[in-house]
């Protein structure tokens, strides 16, 4: 298992199973775990691959009822518990054993400098254990139609070329409510940085695949929203992106009002135990998706291409010399206007200000709009590069008062 074009070593197959199944061993009533299975092996290893699968994972791996050459049924999460998914490519032409691989840009993370690959047939073995079938989107119209079990893996450019129509993000909606859609990275991203997941879980996508291995804002909002539901990797949809006839894209708009007024327990810039005492301020951002102004489009999402999202950003004055228990104590805060309250997630981040360069970030935390309490709530911290509150972060806190 590797990543072409990239500087990712080579893991194997076998390996990565063992690890997986491991963990399902552990933790038997976890959600699913959806193993998204690029292929691009040939006939004998695809054989490997199934044999790989059957024996390693056993009982864990799920393996769907085909009906006919249908799959009629598309479990949900809760009848899933305990076991291992595979999303990849699978035989639908009941009349053929074996059909060609349809990877393309839009059903492969390695899109930069492709080169023209030998495509292998699909070996009945490795199709009967997979559940997702991966299609290439050619239009929401036909994909409609198609078997609840096929889905879709959209690039981030194709995703925004798709926003650009009022219809095509209706029908994208719609399709996700009875298929799956998953969105990923462009390939120029060569720093391994991430684009704004909100756009794809506004419009229902279940699965926003993003460069884990960065330690940007959008990995943080991604760890706040599957915070939600007890941390255990899946959230439920609002009701408006569960519902094929719903005419509202979301709720009514809502004010939000934050106050800073202390922190707690506040660490040095990356967790160091030695070093001077920080300069702590607070930036508050609020991470939105647009609405339109009239209101007439039929989902109300605004048809914006890339600046489908929005942000609004407050920030603290400086708290010199004080890293333990900081007070800002902010008599006014900011008032904040939240057009999609199901989607919207605040961010803080506490930063050391530095008067020779820029701003060390200290720890951040994500805090989705639909799980905010009013009155005066304690946020707790998390470490940037791991998302964990320990060692230096067990303890840092933010006091804020929130009102709406």
């Amino acid at each position: 298992v590797h990543h072409g074009y990239t500087l990712t070593s080579k893991i194997r197959f076998e390996d990565v199973l063992e690890c997986i199944g491991g963990y399902v061993d552990t933790y038997p009533d976890t959600y699913p775990i959806v193993l998204s299975i690029e292929n691009h092996c040939s006939i004998p290893y695809q054989h490997v691959m199934a044999s790989k699968l059957e024996c390693v994972l056993g009982d864990k791996l799920y393996i769907p009822i085909v009906t006919n050459g249908v799959i009629d049924h598309l479990p949900s999460p809760l009848e899933l518990k305990g076991k291992i998914v595979i999303k990849g490519k699978r035989i639908t032409n009941v009349t053929s054993l074996s059909i060609k691989d349809e990877s393309d840009e839009e059903d492969s993370d390695e899109d930069v400098n492709q080169e023209k690959k030998i495509k292998h047939k699909i070996v009945p073995e490795l199709s009967r254990l997979t559940l997702l079938h991966g299609k290439k989107f050619h239009n929401f119209e036909e994909s409609i139609l198609q078997e609840h079990s096929h889905m879709h893996s959209i690039s981030e450019n194709k995703s925004h070329k798709i926003l650009k129509s009022d219809k095509m993000i209706k029908l994208w909606r719609q399709y996700n409510v009875s298929h799956m859609t998953r969105t990923y990275p462009k390939g120029t991203r060569i720093n391994s940085d991430n684009y704004n997941p909100l756009f794809a879980w506004a419009l229902g996508c279940q699965m926003v695949a993003l460069n884990m291995q960065s330690h940007d804002v959008a990995n943080v909002l991604n760890d706040g929203r599957f915070r939600m539901n007890g941390g255990c990797g899946y959230v439920r949809k609002p009701d408006w992106l569960l519902n094929q006839h719903a005419n509202n894209f979301s709720g009514d708009a809502m004010n939000v009002k934050i106050r800073i007024l202390g922190g707690c327990c506040l660490p040095k810039p990356k967790g160091r135990k030695a070093g001077e005492v920080i300069d702590p301020f607070v930036t508050v951002t609020l991470h939105d998706v647009k609405v339109s102004g009239d209101g007439n489009n039929d989902d109300n999402l605004a048809s914006l291409g890339q600046d489908i999202t929005v942000e609004t950003t407050h920030k603290t004055s400086c708290v010199n010399d004080n890293g333990f228990c900081p007070a800002w104590n902010e008599t006014k805060g900011k008032e904040f206007t939240v057009l999609n309250p199901d989607i919207a997630i605040f961010h803080f981040n506490v930063k050391d200000a530095d008067m020779v360069s820029s701003a060390d970030n200290i720890a951040d935390a994500a805090v989705p709009v639909a799980a905010l309490k009013k009155g005066f709530r304690n946020i707790q911290l998390h470490d940037k590069k791991s998302n964990q509150r320990r060692g230096p972060f067990d303890f840092a806190t933010l006091l804020i008062e929130i009102v709406f």
